[in-house]
């Protein structure tokens, strides 16, 4: 697992947003962090699921 971390952090695709973040959860408790985390793609991907919406919906109007 530390292995795929690092590599995850030393790919050069890696966006600096993923890297920070990996960061900073690798420096607290990993349940905290990984509840954190579900929470945060929960909420990333109903507001991709809502902007994807109000898109279909605008081009239905037009």
């Amino acid at each position: 697992m530390e292995l795929e971390i690092q590599t995850v952090l030393s790919a050069p695709d890696t966006s600096r947003w993923l890297c920070d973040a990996l960061n900073s959860a690798l420096d607290r408790d990993s349940t905290d962090a990984t509840n954190d985390a579900e929470y945060l793609c929960d909420l990333l991907t109903r507001r991709t699921n809502a902007l994807s919406l109000a898109s279909e919906a605008s081009w239905d109007d037009q």
